[in-house]
C-alpha cells in the first residue's frame, strides 16, 4: 500500500510528467494532420540508408492523423486540403527544420484553406 501511495504522490506532483505526456525523441518526425473531408498529405522522406519511403494520409472524417518516421533524412510532402474544408498541419519540431509558416511552442502549422494544395521540404537538422 505505501508503494501505492509514493506512485500516486509523484504523479501528482508539478513538474512530474504523466504517461500521457509522453513525447518521442526528437529523432521521430512528426506531422500532425487534422480536417473534415476527404484531404490527402503523401510524403517521399529518405531514411537512413537514403532509400526513399513514400507515407500518405486520407482525411475521411474529423480526425487528426499523424505521420511519423523515425530518423527521416529529408524529403517532400505535398498536401491537398478537402474542396469545402480547411485543412491543418502541424510539424514538431525536434531534430528537423519547421518549413510551415506560424512556429508554435513545439514546432510549427499551417491551415489550409478548403481546396488549397502545395509542397513543402522536410530537412534533418542532426
Amino acid at each position: 500500500m505505501k508503494l501505492f501511495t509514493v506512485v500516486a504522490v509523484a504523479l501528482a506532483l508539478p513538474g512530474v510528467p504523466a504517461a500521457a505526456q509522453w513525447e518521442p525523441p526528437s529523432e521521430v518526425l512528426l506531422i500532425d494532420a487534422r480536417g473534415a473531408g476527404a484531404w490527402v498529405l503523401t510524403c517521399a522522406l529518405q531514411n537512413k540508408k537514403g532509400e526513399t519511403v513514400t507515407r500518405a494520409l486520407r482525411g475521411s472524417g474529423k480526425r487528426s492523423q499523424r505521420l511519423s518516421m523515425l530518423e527521416a533524412r529529408g524529403g517532400q510532402c505535398s498536401y491537398q486540403a478537402a474542396s469545402d474544408q480547411q485543412l491543418t498541419l502541424t510539424m514538431r519540431r525536434g531534430l528537423y527544420s519547421c518549413p510551415l509558416p506560424t512556429e508554435t511552442r513545439k514546432g510549427c502549422e499551417q491551415v489550409i484553406e478548403a481546396g488549397g494544395s502545395g509542397r513543402f521540404e522536410i530537412r534533418w537538422l542532426g
